[in-house]
């Protein structure tokens, strides 16, 4: 998967982590959440590995 760059909106606060992937990549749940436990996503420039 190529790299993808999106600000989180006021109405993501609160959401997991992986809901909010899931619904911005397009992708199940399951996948987003797979993507930040093997550390593919970066919160604020550092990895992040919570969901």
């Amino acid at each position: 998967m190529k790299r993808r760059t999106f600000r989180v909106e006021s109405t993501h606060a609160g959401r997991a982590l992986g809901e909010v992937l899931s619904d911005a990549l397009s992708l199940p749940r399951e996948e987003a959440e797979r993507l930040v436990g093997v550390g593919a996503v970066y919160v604020a420039g550092r990895r992040s590995r919570r969901w």
